[in-house]
């Protein structure tokens, strides 16, 4: 396989050598799917905390 620009045309190359490689790449997409599905729910939940702290920090500081 010669040098591509595509982030993952090594592993989508490695895929289509296994017999099985659409299901192999199905699921490697569907992993990532996941992943950045939580990594968004759980950023979000950290802003909103950070959100909260700040405000509670704001209101700390204007009652002294």
């Amino acid at each position: 396989m010669k040098k591509s620009n595509f982030v993952l045309a090594e592993t989508f190359y490695k895929f289509r050598e296994k017999r099985k490689w659409l299901v192999n790449m199905i699921l490697s997409i569907v992993l990532e799917l996941i992943i950045v599905w939580i990594f968004t729910l759980t950023s979000s939940k950290l802003s909103i905390i950070s959100d909260v702290k700040a405000s509670s920090l704001f209101a700390a500081t204007t009652f002294i």
